[in-house]
C-alpha cells in the first residue's frame, strides 16, 4: 500500500504525465522511497517538462509507476487528508473525502530524471511552449492558493521551475532557438 499524506503533490504531478501512446511508462507518477530522510518522492514527465516532490511523512514499499484512470484529479482530490493506493486492488482512496478512482501500475521503466534537473543556472532568457507554462501555472494554484510558478532562466538547457514551496520543484525545457520564430521589434509609428 502507498501512503501519499499531501495529496495536493500527487495531484500536481499528474498534471505533468505523458499521453503518447509509445511511451506509456510516462503515463503515471513514479513514486519511490526516498533514499535519505524517509518518505516518499514523487516525479512525472511527458518529456518536456518535469515535477518532482518530497512527501516526507508518506510511505511506499517499493518505486512504482502509477497510471491514475483519469489523468487530472478533480479538485477536491488535492485538499487534506491522504491518498492511498492499492496496487494490487488497482484503486485509490482518499481518506477524508471518501473519493475512489481506478488506477494501474505500468511495468515499463521510468527514466533516469535526475540527468534533465539543472544544478546552475545560466540566466539567459529564453523562449517555453505557453501551453506548458500554463500547467504549471495549473500546478501552482493547486499547490498553494494564489501561488505562480517561478522560472530559472537557462538558455537551451532545462529551466528550473519553482513554487511557493520548498518540497517540489518543476523542469521546463526551452524551444530551441532555431525553432523560434523572428520576434524582432515591428516598425512603430514616430511619436508626432
Amino acid at each position: 500500500m502507498i501512503t501519499i499524506t499531501d495529496p495536493a503533490l500527487f495531484c500536481a504531478a499528474a498534471l505533468c504525465t505523458g499521453k503518447e501512446q509509445t511511451r506509456p511508462y510516462l503515463h503515471g507518477v513514479y513514486i519511490q522511497p526516498a533514499a535519505t530522510g524517509g518518505g516518499l518522492l514523487l516525479t512525472a514527465t511527458d518529456g518536456h517538462i518535469l515535477f518532482h516532490a518530497h512527501d516526507p511523512n508518506g510511505s511506499a514499499p517499493r518505486a512504482a509507476i502509477v497510471v491514475p484512470d483519469k489523468g487530472k484529479l478533480p479538485a477536491p482530490w488535492a485538499k487534506g487528508g491522504a491518498i492511498t493506493i492499492d496496487l494490487a486492488q488497482g484503486i485509490m482512496r482518499h481518506t477524508t473525502g471518501g473519493l475512489t478512482a481506478g488506477c494501474r501500475e505500468d511495468k515499463g521503466t521510468f527514466p533516469y530524471y535526475p540527468n534533465v534537473i539543472p544544478r546552475e543556472f545560466s540566466g539567459e532568457v529564453a523562449q517555453f511552449n505557453p501551453d506548458l507554462l500554463a500547467r504549471f501555472g495549473d500546478i501552482a494554484k493547486i499547490l498553494t492558493k494564489g501561488a505562480f510558478p517561478g522560472i530559472q532562466h537557462n538558455g537551451d538547457s532545462p529551466a528550473l521551475v519553482t513554487f511557493a514551496r520548498r518540497d517540489c520543484f518543476g523542469v521546463v525545457m526551452p524551444i530551441r532557438a532555431k525553432a523560434v520564430p523572428d520576434l524582432s521589434m515591428p516598425a512603430l509609428p514616430s511619436a508626432a
